[in-house]
């Protein structure tokens, strides 16, 4: 049923209702209709408040769409209403223009079907005046300060040069609440200042050397992602319940959206939607820094501040490469220049020497044109450095054969994109191993890379095939991430490529059943008595290394979930197939939520 609900959002979107966006804020002329109103009259109307704020909800195309976590959420649970209960509801999405308009007016209104959304942080004082969806994500607040300022060992380390700093904060929040939680608490002098949101919190931070402000972890990611020079101290985060929309005390919407929050759906619906937005191994370390301080690991601390080394090196190596391109631009004008003048030089003294000017001219084009082959030749030298130094060195030597291969052939240009693609091809392993599921798509993808890049390694030495599900179920459906490349690898490298004769094959095919998929791959390798199962070598020396982690994180999956990830192999002269079956219940166990 999940894998239907974006279609079904969509077609319900352009079918049912009328849908209006972004109504100027004027509280007189904000309502919405009761829950009881809208099931007796199977018809009705909402409101829902909003404020902007990447990457919760936002304006895209110019101010036209809107876009961003909470409105992907609001309109999953509008769809599911007019489909679960056939009623035609329309929404009025009404521009607050700053987020202290929307609590109190939630908080005050006698009209039932008004909803507000900006990342409010469920409180016990809040429950007391509003009602709360579900969390849909954790809510942790973390301490940024100016990147000039050291990075402190421990919470009285901060404490300590409380003196002389400033404060920045947005008034009405949690993070104002634990601005003042610091001053009330260790420093009653603390200067205090209140801006729009917590992105130009970040920007006064940025500019003043001895400064810090509260921010939600996940604003902060987004923020180093947009170039923004703050550092994340370690110590005095605040963890909440988690983030949610609110609606009215007496409102009687509370049936339906429990109903829908709560479930299985909505679940799997929101780790997309929030992985979409923020990517899939930063949302996965979110989940684990709101874990309490007993159940988190060093680990997960580590893998964020990977992240933001990596976010902060990318952001200085795409400004040096601009600069780079800037250069390479500016050369490339100044040569132009350079061959008009000597053009006009060459035209305006060829009737005395015609023939030694045209000499000249050559000599001096071969100059440019070498000039610019070695600029080129900087350049694709540098790009391939910023690619390398991402990589695991051992990475690099075991591929330095495939790359001289091609090299050999003199084709510089078809060596360059093979390194451009290899590059990307280990780059994409790296990025699955940190995150826990991956896209069938995606998946799809990186199989049908490696198997091209062996058989170019190999001298197609065999061919393959992948039969893929529809692009559409592709995109909805995850798998764990690098479940299905061990066991290729080990069609490959037991079966395919120890053939002594013919040409091998593998054949990958993608299916569905009732419960989940399955994925059977097929070769026509040396099997039987050539090589043992694989599944009774499982601590032979032997064995693949990939191949044993992923028997590992199966059984680690399996541990938990009724149904379980099985694998079948049949093995004969003729070649080996493998059988993984993947339900759905284990699907829902990688996601965080």
């Amino acid at each position: 049923m999940v894998k239907y609900l974006l279609p079904i959002s969509i077609l319900l979107f352009l079918t049912i209702g009328h849908h209006c966006m972004a109504q100027s804020f004027n509280p007189g002329n904000i309502d919405g209709d009761s829950w009881a109103k809208v099931l007796e009259q199977k018809k009705g109307t909402i409101s829902v408040l909003w404020n902007e704020i990447d990457p919760f909800i936002y304006r895209t195309n110019r101010g036209k769409t809107m876009a961003g976590v909470e409105y992907e959420i609001m309109e999953s649970f509008v769809a599911y209403i007019r489909k679960r209960y056939n009623v035609t509801l329309a929404v009025n999405w009404v521009d607050a223009n700053n987020f202290e308009n929307i609590y109190p007016f939630i908080a005050k209104t006698n009209r039932k079907g008004i909803f507000g959304w900006s990342y409010f942080s469920i409180t016990n004082e809040r429950k007391k005046e509003v009602q709360f969806t579900p969390a849909y994500m954790p809510d942790v607040n973390i301490i940024v300060t100016n990147i000039q300022q050291p990075l402190y060992a421990s919470p009285q380390d901060f404490i300590t040069h409380l003196a002389g700093q400033q404060a920045f904060t947005t008034i009405s929040t949690t993070m104002e609440k634990d601005v003042q939680d610091l001053k009330n608490t260790y420093y009653s002098a603390l200067p205090i200042h209140y801006v729009g949101n917590d992105y130009e919190v970040m920007q006064r931070v940025s500019e003043t050397p001895r400064a810090f402000g509260y921010v939600p972890l996940s604003i902060y990611v987004k923020a180093l992602e947009k170039g923004f020079k703050v550092k994340r101290q370690l110590v005095l985060s605040a963890r909440r319940e988690g983030f949610a929309g609110i609606y009215p005390i007496n409102s009687d919407w509370a049936a339906p959206v429990n109903e829908y929050f709560n479930s299985k759906e909505f679940a799997l619906y929101a780790g997309r939607v929030i992985k979409s937005y923020l990517g899939s191994d930063i949302s996965s370390l979110i989940f684990k820094a709101s874990l309490p301080d007993s159940l988190r690991t060093a680990q997960s601390d580590n893998e964020l501040l990977s992240i933001e080394k990596d976010i902060v090196s990318k952001n200085l190596i795409e400004a040096a490469l601009d600069a780079e391109r800037q250069n390479t631009i500016q050369n490339a004008v100044i040569a132009t220049i350079v061959v008009a003048i000597i053009f006009i030089v060459v035209l305006y003294g060829r009737s005395a020497s015609k023939q030694r000017s045209a000499v000249l001219l050559q000599q001096r084009n071969n100059i440019i044109l070498q000039q610019k082959s070695e600029i080129e030749l900087m350049n694709k030298k540098l790009e391939m450095k910023v690619l390398l130094a991402q990589i695991n060195p051992h990475l690099v030597f075991n591929s330095l054969n495939a790359i001289q291969y091609f090299v050999s052939l003199n084709d510089k240009k078809n060596a360059t994109l093979y390194i451009s693609n290899f590059s990307r091809y280990l780059r994409q392993i790296l990025a699955n191993l940190n995150s826990l599921t991956t896209t069938l798509e995606k998946e799809v993808k990186l199989l049908s890379q490696y198997l091209e890049l062996e058989q170019l390694r190999f001298e197609n030495k065999f061919d393959f095939s992948i039969h893929p599900l529809p692009a559409a179920a592709d995109r909805l459906i995850e798998i764990p991430s690098m479940l299905i490349y061990p066991f290729v690898e080990t069609a490959l490298y037991q079966h395919v490529l120890i053939k002594k004769s013919g040409r091998g094959n593998i054949a990958i095919h993608f299916d569905k059943y009732t419960h989940g998929i399955i994925v059977t791959i097929t070769d026509n390798g040396e099997g039987g008595k050539a090589t043992e199962s694989f599944l009774a070598q499982r601590t032979g020396d032997e064995f693949i290394a990939s191949l044993k982690n992923v028997m590992a994180h199966i059984d680690l999956i399996n541990y938990e979930s009724e149904d379980k990830i099985t694998i079948t192999q049949n093995e004969g002269v003729d070649g080996c197939t493998v059988i993984i079956k993947i339900p759905l219940v284990a699907l829902q166990n990688e996601m965080p939520i």
